[in-house]
């Protein structure tokens, strides 16, 4: 439920920027960001006191670190380069 609500004010967002993009100079403004945030903030937090969206943020990050198949300890693996073969 909370993921729908907080799709729609992120489409809400997108909606305006790309309505007023011109005249925003392409600058999403600090307060409509703080709006944002503060009305995620009323759909709860956590018992950390984490709203959802600094949860998102964590699921970001750690997605973010996890290795792939061409990784190694978090950098990226590259072969031998043409000069060596």
């Amino acid at each position: 439920m909370y993921d729908e609500h907080i799709k729609s004010r992120l489409l809400k967002d997108l909606r305006f920027f790309r309505e007023n993009k011109t005249s925003l100079d392409q600058k999403y403004s600090y307060d409509r960001a703080h709006k944002f945030n503060r009305g995620i903030r009323k759909l709860g937090v956590t018992a950390q006191g984490e709203s959802y969206l600094d949860q998102f943020r964590v699921l970001i990050s750690q997605i973010g670190k996890a290795p792939t198949p061409n990784c190694r300890f978090g950098k990226r693996f590259e072969g031998p380069s043409q000069a060596t073969l």
